[in-house]
């Protein structure tokens, strides 16, 4: 069932109104940027690199991706993806812990995707 972007972001928590807001109202945009995270390959690369252990990769994509998701309003997978980058840089960390909350929030903004993007 397809849902709205708005919808969508109520499902997250997140404050859809805010994201709106700072792209001056135009909900096309919205949808212009979440297609455009949706389809970017940073996550695979994160994923991968936890996978094998290579902090600093995992680090580096962690960063982009924080990027991307406060931008877009995505604060919990934003905020996750700011503690790894934060611990990995502190020198102490638990990357499979770390990773593994990145990939729970993950999943819960692409089903949230899935669900009001063409």
């Amino acid at each position: 069932m397809k849902i709205s972007v708005a919808d969508a972001y109520k499902s997250l928590n997140e404050d859809y109104d805010a994201v709106l807001s700072r792209l001056l109202g135009r909900e096309n945009l919205v949808v212009k940027y979440l297609k455009m995270f949706a389809a970017d390959t940073t996550y695979e690369q994160l994923s991968a690199a936890a996978e094998e252990g290579n902090a600093e990769d995992a680090l580096k994509a962690a960063h982009s991706m924080k990027g991307m998701c406060f931008n877009l309003g995505l604060l919990n997978l934003g905020t996750a993806c700011s503690d790894l980058v934060d611990a990995v840089r502190g020198g102490e960390y638990d990357l499979d812990a770390l990773y593994a909350r990145i990939k729970e929030e993950y999943g819960k903004v692409a089903e949230a995707l899935d669900k009001c993007l063409d």
